[in-house]
């Protein structure tokens, strides 16, 4: 999943934060390979509009996301970096 990626490049020593909404979730942390703070913006979508985020992660989790299938599912994924750090999101 996309988290995989992110964990190996995350230094976990130093504070990781994370705001969800509805259909997205914002996740800042050190990056350290490339030694910047990173805010990760990971935004889900179906084609069905009644299925939100969270009902998304439950249903993947818990073996139910095959039902899903039926309906496009897109991810957007966008990272920034900053060299100073982040004082607040």
């Amino acid at each position: 999943m996309l988290f995989n990626s992110v964990i190996k490049e995350a230094d976990l020593d130093k504070p990781v934060n994370l705001v969800g909404d509805t259909n997205s979730y914002m996740v800042s942390y050190f990056n350290k390979v490339s030694r910047l703070y990173e805010i990760w913006n990971i935004e889900m979508f179906l084609a069905r509009v009644d299925d939100s985020a969270p009902d998304l992660l439950f249903q993947y989790y818990t073996g139910g996301l095959d039902s899903l299938m039926d309906s496009q599912i897109i991810i957007q994924e966008q990272k920034y970096g900053f060299q100073h750090g982040i004082k607040s999101m």
